[in-house]
């Protein structure tokens, strides 16, 4: 016992086993190899072993390693979190002579769990208002609305579209090629372009153009412009609005639905369940919390660096489609892994809970249910499933997935076990204090 959530393991291995397992991976290959002068599957062991023998011996090794490994998690009843470390070497694996190995993993700690069934919770009772519907039908409008001109000759204003081609120059009138737009529809007021280039295009009139400077943050995520004064050449082509389609049945048809008055109780019961799924999410962070409180338990390792870098990956994530380099912040990555920290500790503290509860339970996640979350993954991310699949195999993610799984369904156990009380939401306040900017951009 390395500590409370790692444990070593030695291994030793008697050389007739050795032997059985080289004699295994020769047996494989003999079926499959073709050397010159003897038929497929008639050349002497000898000589398989002989010119495959780096090959042969590492896979006969890899398979005895792997073979032992499960035999122990089954025989002592241990799971692992995260990868494992072997300690081997190539040279101490050799034909009639015993091999010795250990490794190392990280496992879940032991503590007593706090009772879980039959706690009180309370939640916000809200009602689904005919304004909701409207505003959710509002956004199926726009996004089957279409851009059409604007009459008048008037710059565009905030919620319309201005049609631009622009070019950039640098203080030498060089053009820069790789940053340029042609009839380019910028929507105003929708923060997708710098602040100052807007300004520039609210001013021009369609078959306007204007040559302005033109100063990038000193964020910026292209570093090559970050801080640099450009001249921009911008032109009008057109002034645009969105022609939202008409609430008609005809467009209710159109999104699969028989009527308007069946897409408006759709829309009903799809914000209903969306209401119930936000109420019982934060139902669940509630008892877990209240049951972090009144437990203590070590972390492992990597399941606490995983979660750190992954916060840290989507802050980097995040900066970069708001057009700003991470290194704007000023911090080096052990400082942002710094300012991770808390919140990663707080999630992983409750995923060990979560698991224990699952192991406690006995509760199972299915190969189906891992490939169906990483197929989703796949389709929200548009990546390719096969790809991300392996990716996870490749880097252990897969037992992050497993986990994550397995934490899910001990939440919706404690949740159906709970006492759910309504409650009537507090009313709004007014109130003139801001978040800790530090803190909302760790969050």
């Amino acid at each position: 016992e390395v500590s409370p959530v790692v444990k070593k393991v030695a291994v030793s291995v008697p050389k007739e086993e050795v032997n059985a397992s080289i004699a295994a991976a020769v047996a494989l290959y003999k079926s499959s190899v073709q050397i010159d002068g003897f038929r497929k599957g008639k050349v002497p062991n000898s000589l398989i072993e002989q010119r495959f023998h780096d090959k042969v011996y590492a896979e006969s090794r890899e398979d005895l390693i792997n073979l032992h490994i499960s035999q122990i998690f089954s025989e002592t009843k241990s799971k692992p979190v995260g990868g494992l470390q072997v300690d081997d070497s190539a040279d101490n694996f050799k034909r009639d002579q015993d091999f010795a190995y250990s490794f190392t993993f990280e496992h879940l700690p032991s503590f007593e769990l706090p009772k879980y069934e039959g706690l009180d919770v309370d939640v916000v009772s809200q009602t689904v208002t005919d304004k909701d519907v409207d505003d959710v039908i509002q956004l199926l409008r726009k996004r089957h609305a279409k851009l059409v001109p604007v009459e008048g000759d008037a710059p565009a204003v905030e919620g319309q579209f201005a049609n631009v081609d622009f070019q950039l120059f640098d203080e030498e009138g060089n053009l820069l090629k790789d940053i340029k737009g042609d009839n380019f529809d910028l929507e105003i007021g929708a923060h997708q372009a710098l602040p100052a280039f807007e300004d520039i295009v609210k001013e021009l009139r369609p078959g306007e153009r204007k040559e302005s400077p033109l100063t990038f943050p000193d964020d910026f995520l292209n570093p090559a412009l970050a801080g640099k004064t450009v001249r921009v050449k911008v032109s009008v082509n057109a002034v645009k609005r969105l022609d939202l389609p008409e609430l008609t049945d005809t467009f209710a048809q159109s999104l699969g639905y028989d009527s308007c008055d069946a897409l408006r109780e759709a829309m009903r019961k799809g914000r209903e369940q969306s209401i119930a799924s936000i109420q019982k999410s934060e139902a669940q962070g509630k008892l877990i919390d209240n049951l972090l409180k009144v437990v203590d338990f070590p972390l492992p390792p990597s399941m606490l660096d995983l979660q750190i870098n992954l916060r840290v990956m989507n802050l980097i994530s995040s900066m970069e489609k708001q057009g700003r380099s991470v290194a704007s912040l000023g911090k080096t990555n052990d400082e942002l892994k710094a300012l991770a920290r808390p919140a990663a500790e707080h999630v992983t503290r409750s995923l060990v809970l979560l698991l224990k509860i699952a192991e406690k339970e006995n509760l199972q996640v299915t190969e189906t249910e891992v490939q169906k979350e990483i197929f989703n993954e796949a389709q929200a991310n548009h990546e390719d499933y096969n790809a991300l699949r392996e990716r996870y195999i490749r880097t252990g993610l897969i037992f992050s997935v497993q986990d994550r799984l397995l934490a899910d369904k001990a939440a919706d156990l404690v949740y159906a076990r709970a006492n759910i009380k309504e409650v009537e939401a507090a009313p709004e306040q007014n109130s003139d204090a801001n978040p800790s900017s530090e803190t909302s951009a760790q969050e």
